[in-house]
């Protein structure tokens, strides 16, 4: 078996293990706690990403919605901006990419609501255009990060980073913090998971 390979996944792997340590577990409570809140208020959760983080926001969506609770006391809504195909390529194409969250979010977002951000690079224009126009309108913004934070973490109301410049392991965090919130909000917003359910929704 050639040892390259097996170097490379060993690398991998203890970069991983070293990036789990550093996550804060009192942020991670912290931004589930502001979920609550926009729970309590009937608020809704809108994300946002490109690329592998268009794919974990809409995973984060999926998870939320289908697992945080069981009853109708207590129901977060979150709206995956990266899902309606006809409307995004639609902006995109007849706007401009920049666009394509912050123009949807123009139809649909409140004061009430809160929207979560992700991009491993932090610089990711339509994702930093929609956390500048969620916070022209006084919605807290949520990001997930990588490598420097970029322009997004300097925009957040709050946030949690991966401290990695490699795309790869930053992406794994992100939903290593989709599942973590997961996990925070079933205890906090309450309802209790029926028998047989897990924090996948597949």
């Amino acid at each position: 078996m050639d040892s390259k390979p097996l170097k490379l996944v060993s690398s991998y792997l203890e970069h991983l293990v070293s990036l789990l340590s550093e996550i804060d577990a009192g942020q991670c409570v912290s931004v589930g706690e502001q979920l609550r809140s926009i729970c309590q208020k009937g608020g809704t959760v809108y994300v946002c990403g490109n690329g592998g983080s268009a794919s974990t926001a809409s995973h984060l969506a999926c998870d939320i919605s289908k697992n945080v609770t069981t009853t109708d006391s207590h129901r977060l809504r979150v709206v995956s901006l990266t899902d309606n195909v006809a409307h995004f390529s639609a902006i995109a194409n007849d706007l401009d990419y920049s666009e394509v969250f912050s123009e949807q979010m123009r139809n649909i977002l409140t004061p009430r609501d809160a929207v979560i951000a992700i991009s491993a690079s932090g610089n990711s224009p339509n994702v930093v255009k929609a956390a500048e126009f969620a916070l022209n309108l006084g919605c807290p913004v949520i990001a997930f990060t990588g490598f420097t934070g970029g322009r997004l973490r300097e925009l957040a109301t709050t946030g949690l980073h991966v401290g990695s410049e490699e795309y790869g392991p930053v992406e794994d965090l992100h939903l290593v913090f989709n599942h973590l919130l997961v996990v925070i909000l079933r205890e906090l917003v309450g309802g209790e998971a029926e028998a047989g359910d897990s924090i996948e929704a597949s």
